[in-house]
Parts: C-alpha cells; sequence; structure tokens
C-alpha cells in the first residue's frame, strides 16, 4: 500500500499479522477503571493496515499545506514521491547502513525516512525457492516488504522535498464539448475532454485523469473511472453523473515529472429520470411464492421490492413503502422519479391459528402438587372455532389438561393455562418368579418430571 499492482506487492510495510493486530481504544475502554484495569480491541491484516496508511497519508497532506494546492490537499500516486525518498535516503551516504530496522541490538538512524525490513519472507511454501525465494525480505527493495517501514514524521517532513520539484501543470474539461454549464437527464451520455499540459517549458504529462467533486467543487461524489491520458489528453463518455445541480472537476494525479492539478469546474444540472418498482415474495427457504398462492394461517413470507432506472445506469436510493396489497412505492431521489408497483403481489390465506409464545416453565415443588404452564396464539380473522391443546412426551404418573379458548383475531393474543397435574408418592409391590421387589418411585422438582427409582433387595420366599 499502495501497491504496483501484481500480487499486491507493497511499496511500504505496516504490521497486518494476527500476532502482531493494532490495539484501539472503545469508548474510553483504556482508562483504568477501579480496578486499575483497562481494556482494548485487537484488529489486525489489511483492515487495519490498509487504513493506517490512509491515516499517514492524511497527516502528509495536514504538514505540507493548504487543501487544493500543489504541495498540499491530494497527492495524486503516492509512488513517485515514496520511491524519489527512497532514492534519496540511499544516495545521503552518512545514512549507509544505518537504517536497518531488522537490528538485533540496534535501531535505525532517526533521520531514516524508510526502516529496511532485511529479515523474513512473505513466501507460499511449494514456490520455487522457498522459503528464502523470490518474496524473502533483503537489503534495499525486495518483494516482501517493500521500502520497509515508514518514519511518518520524517515522511511528512520530507514530502514536499520532493513533491515541490514536481514540474506544475495546466489541466482543462470540457463536458458536452463546452465549459458552459450543462443540462441533462440522469443516466444520459455526456462527452469528456480533459487535456494537460505543463504550466511552462515543454514536455508531455502522463498518468491518469478523473473527474470530481473535490477542491472546493459542489456536489454529490462522482463515481466515476480512472482515465488514463494518451499524450497529455483524452475524450471519453461517462453515464454516471449523479442527479442534482453541482460543479464537476477534472483532476490529474501526475505522474514521476509533473505535478497534479485541477481543472476548471464545470456547472451541471442532471434532472431525474423515470423508475419502475416491482415487488415479490418468498418464504423461509428463499422459494419464490408466485402470486395467488394459498398460503396457511401463520406462514412466514417475505416481501422484496425492486427499484430500477429506466436507462439502467446509477442505483436509486431513498425511502420504499410498502402496503397490504401487496404492493411498493418508491418515493424517489436526486437521480429518479417516484413510482410504485404496476401489479400487487395478492396470496390466500386459509383460516387457522398460529403459536405465538410458550409454553412456559413449570415448577413443581412436591409430587401430588400440580402446576400452569401458559401458551398464547393468534387465529384469522375468519376462524371461529375452538382450540384446546394436549400434552404428549409427560413422564408416567403426570397428566395436563386445559379448556378449548376461542379466538379474537389476527391482532389480539389469547393467553392458555394448561395445567400439569402429579401423583402422590406411592408403593407399588410386583412379584415375578418366586422373587419379590419392592419398587418405589419418588416424583418432584420441575417439568419435566424426574423419576428416582429405588430397588428393594430380593429375598427367597417358600
Amino acid at each position: 500500500m499502495p501497491n504496483d499492482g501484481a500480487r499486491d506487492i507493497p511499496d511500504v510495510s505496516l504490521s497486518a499479522a494476527s500476532h502482531d493486530p493494532y490495539l484501539l481504544c472503545i469508548e474510553g475502554s483504556c482508562v483504568p477503571n477501579a480496578q486499575n484495569e483497562i481494556g482494548f480491541e485487537g484488529v489486525e491484516g489489511t483492515s487495519a493496515s490498509a487504513p493506517s496508511f490512509a491515516g499517514i497519508m492524511a497527516l502528509v497532506e495536514a504538514k505540507t499545506g493548504q487543501v487544493g494546492t500543489l504541495t498540499g490537499g491530494r497527492q495524486g500516486l503516492a509512488n513517485y514521491v515514496l520511491y524519489a525518498l527512497a532514492e534519496a535516503q540511499q544516495a545521503n551516504t552518512t545514512l549507509n547502513g544505518l537504517c536497518n530496522g531488522s537490528g538485533v541490538s540496534t535501531l535505525p538512524n532517526s533521520a531514516c525516512v524508510f526502516n529496511d525490513v532485511t529479515v523474513g519472507n512473505n513466501s507460499v511454501p511449494g514456490e520455487v525457492g522457498y522459503p528464502d525465494g523470490l518474496y524473502a525480505a533483503g537489503a534495499g527493495f525486495d518483494l516482501a516488504s517493500g521500502l520497509g517501514s515508514v518514519n511518518v514524521s520524517n515522511l511528512a517532513n520530507a514530502w514536499s522535498t520532493v513533491s515541490s520539484a514536481f514540474r506544475t501543470t495546466n489541466t482543462t474539461l470540457e463536458l458536452n464539448s463546452s465549459t458552459a454549464p450543462i443540462s441533462v437527464s440522469h443516466g444520459a451520455s455526456v462527452s469528456v475532454a480533459i487535456a494537460v499540459v505543463p504550466v511552462t517549458g515543454t514536455g508531455t504529462p502522463t498518468g491518469t485523469a478523473s473527474l470530481t467533486t473535490g477542491h472546493g467543487v459542489s456536489g454529490p461524489s462522482v463515481a466515476i473511472p480512472i482515465y488514463t491520458l494518451n499524450a497529455g489528453s483524452l475524450t471519453t463518455s461517462t453515464t454516471q453523473l449523479s442527479g442534482g445541480n453541482y460543479t464537476v472537476a477534472a483532476y490529474y494525479a501526475g505522474d514521476g515529472t509533473f505535478g497534479p492539478s485541477y481543472s476548471n469546474p464545470v456547472e451541471v444540472t442532471v434532472t431525474q429520470e423515470g423508475s419502475t418498482t416491482a415487488v415479490s415474495a418468498v418464504d423461509q427457504n428463499s422459494n419464490s411464492i408466485p402470486s395467488g398462492t394459498v398460503l396457511p394461517f401463520g406462514s412466514f413470507v417475505f416481501v422484496r421490492a425492486d427499484v430500477a432506472g429506466v436507462s439502467g445506469q446509477g442505483v436509486p436510493t431513498g425511502m420504499v413503502t410498502f402496503a397490504d396489497s401487496i404492493s411498493a412505492s418508491y418515493a424517489g431521489d436526486a437521480s429518479f422519479n417516484s413510482s410504485k408497483t404496476a401489479q400487487p403481489v395478492t396470496f390466500t390465506i386459509q383460516p387457522g391459528f398460529a403459536g405465538i409464545s410458550g409454553p412456559t416453565n413449570v415448577t413443581i415443588t412436591s409430587p401430588g402438587m400440580s402446576g400452569t404452564s401458559t401458551v398464547s396464539f393468534i387465529a384469522s380473522s375468519n376462524f371461529t372455532t375452538t382450540v384446546s391443546f394436549t400434552c404428549t412426551g409427560l413422564p408416567a404418573e403426570a397428566a395436563c389438561n386445559s379448556a378449548p379458548v376461542a379466538g379474537s383475531g389476527p391482532n389480539t393474543p389469547v393467553n392458555v393455562n394448561i395445567t400439569i397435574t402429579t401423583s402422590a408418592p406411592h408403593v407399588t409391590m410386583l412379584r415375578r418368579n418366586q422373587r419379590q421387589y419392592y419398587l418405589a418411585s419418588i416424583f418432584g422438582g420441575g417439568l419435566p418430571l424426574v423419576g428416582i427409582f429405588l430397588l428393594a433387595t430380593p429375598r427367597r420366599r417358600r
């Protein structure tokens, strides 16, 4: 990060290993409590190292000047400065051999921008030369650790010594062959022409340019691809301007000779285009439920709305409201007009009831006592049959009963009490093969009831 493309080869080295995570304090967790304890979260991987380099670049931008100037704000492709600083460090005879960050007993010199990583590898088992082959760390730049780890303070202080040496450029932008304000419908194709020339002298800037609403120009973010210059210019088109009234500028990222620059802003008005809204339904297993399906009362139905623009460009945002039909209405946003379902989805719900809670736990303190469990149910509006509940899986000597109860509609839960009864302790005598066993069973505790069996020692009888 940044990288050279192939295999995510690093330009600088930041920790991403699980055994060496970044420690974060969450909501004051690192402030000692009454027991002098602190807490923290560990974050690892590129999910931590990539934002860490973004933070480094934020410090560079804050150090190098006002946002939007040549030596401050957006820096373009950071590699041009990173490699130039590394080359300058290698050419500095005073620092020869003093920037090794992998030393056992000595730290790198405090003047180093990059601390060279010379030990370790990120090779994959099975590669040629594993483990110390192509992706092993060594002196200078290597594919394992790039230029090494970064002394952020030195990097920020030295940045302008390179960036200020880039030749200044002038970037221009035309939309629909003009710098005048334009008005188009969302999704319409807009021609784009960008040109970059040196402010002084000759030469042809290379690299990339893009459209932006940064650098003091107003409007939503512009999700536009990055374009490659051809002989200092490019001509293309885009359909990705968001709805609204704002200004757009071109940004040239710079190269190894020429510095970055912003173009003149062009005012754009992008009006809403039409949209369509469709609804569909699936069950809990993601199976489609066709319109007109007959469903038992209490069935799971998940309803989905899909909103799309007429042009097929961009993604609608905002709110969708569902109605009982089942239909959906999209409220629209800056890019898309409102729309509603052309054909609602309908279902036929069979009369019936569905349990919504319970049964609750039952505690019976001693044999012969009883307890009550409660269940709740709702019934469809035209379901008039009373509902009775029975119990299964009860242990011997236990029973349950409840009175039939009528439903009160789909919006009113009905509670039903189920009484659980148990038998008092007793002794059962069994005679078999002239042997007599005395069997006692004692029931108690909560549901499910637990039987404790005692077996008497048999004796022979005449």
